[in-house]
């Protein structure tokens, strides 16, 4: 029997991918540069270095005011001449009521001295964050819904102030003696990010600017520094089409 075999002399081509792979898969999100020198320094003069007192707000017009001695300055880069005064109207923590009632949710226990810093995670908003100083220097998370320490990180040194980043899932802590710097943390991590060194005293006071981006320090040094540690805000993703990948469809 004659048996022959066909054989093609260049190889079949290789198949189409209908679905890219480049498609599918998530874009690789850039590392974002942490700058580690201060983006700016004024004068603080006559600051209490006090560590029960909180002395530094920024407000949501983007004017940042420091409590100096008996005076309270002002300041903001939209303006070309000095701020003269500053003033909040009916802000919802300062307004009173004839109900003296009050029912404890839960009491929070596990700090072992008197706590100094707090803040509420902005996307996650059943989590507290606590901070304390010397004899404890924790930082604890709480899950407010049920009262329980989901989580306590040892700093290091005491913990002066704590701010959430807006913007990532990160956590920065001011600290006191004998460690005067601020600390950047990823979210639930705890790993440390950076450190920021521009004080030579207890940081005792942090503001953040109402883009997220900027953060103001001061402490006993007389010092208000301006730390762009944040970043600059992402661009949020458009939504996707129905059947975007119809396109790649051959």
């Amino acid at each position: 029997m004659d048996r022959r075999v066909l054989a093609f002399r260049n190889k079949s081509p290789t198949p189409v991918d209908p679905f890219p792979q480049d498609l599918l898969s998530s874009p690789t999100k850039p590392l974002r540069c942490i700058p580690k020198t201060p983006e700016r320094i004024l004068a603080a003069v006559e600051i209490v270095d006090d560590f029960n007192s909180n002395l530094l707000d920024w407000g949501s017009s983007n004017v940042l005011a420091i409590a100096l001695g008996n005076t309270i300055r002002t300041f903001k880069d939209d303006h070309t001449q000095k701020v003269g005064s500053l003033a909040w109207n009916n802000h919802p923590y300062i307004r009173g009521n004839g109900c003296a009632r009050r029912q404890w949710l839960h009491k929070l226990e596990d700090h072992t001295a008197p706590v100094r810093a707090l803040a509420w995670c902005p996307f996650q908003s059943s989590l507290l964050v606590s901070g304390r100083g010397l004899g404890d220097e924790c930082i604890k998370f709480w899950d407010t819904s049920t009262g329980v320490c989901e989580n306590s990180v040892d700093a290091g040194s005491e913990v002066c102030a704590l701010l959430w980043n807006t913007n990532e899932e990160e956590l920065l802590s001011s600290h006191g003696y004998d460690d005067y710097q601020l600390t950047l943390w990823k979210y639930p991590s705890m790993k440390k990010l950076a450190k920021l060194v521009g004080h030579s005293s207890s940081v005792h006071y942090m503001a953040q600017s109402p883009n997220g981006c900027t953060v103001a320090s001061a402490a006993g040094d007389e010092l208000l520094v301006l730390w762009n540690v944040f970043g600059t805000p992402g661009l949020r993703k458009p939504a996707a089409k129905p059947f975007a990948l119809a396109s790649c469809i051959q």
